[in-house]
């Protein structure tokens, strides 16, 4: 393995950002104890989970927003092919973001919430047959 904090293994279930994690003061974590990997990012095929949901292969959180009131948590996940997404859990809306972003770079926006909304398209559920 690298010695890049950021790299993940086939078999990792999050993107462990290592030095790029939020600090104390975010209200963003890069936990996986806060990253519910058991319901949305399990591999159980009695129960899928987003990635089978919305057809995205490789599909990882690398952040998460814990709303501790009910509300419904967000997340910044990313799949096999480097795209960067947000989850909605309140709205159950993802979203792809279609800008060409370095990890650093989305940490970055996302966590201060500065990118831009223009360059955001909805990623459509599947339903099984």
């Amino acid at each position: 393995m690298s010695s890049d904090p950021t790299t993940t293994t086939s078999t990792d279930r999050y993107v462990n950002l290592g030095a790029l994690a939020p600090k104390s003061w975010s209200m963003w974590s890069n936990d996986p104890a806060d990253m519910r990997l058991d319901t949305y990012f399990s591999s159980d095929q009695e129960s899928p989970g987003l990635e089978a949901s919305y057809n995205l292969t490789g599909l990882k959180p690398v952040l998460v927003k814990p709303d501790n009131s009910g509300g419904g948590d967000k997340f910044l996940l990313t799949d096999a092919t480097g795209a960067f997404f947000l989850f909605d859990e309140a709205a159950n809306e993802m979203y792809r973001l279609t800008q060409s972003l370095e990890l650093k770079e989305v940490v970055y926006q996302v966590q201060t919430e500065t990118y831009d909304w223009a360059q955001v398209t909805v990623q459509y559920q599947i339903t099984p047959r």
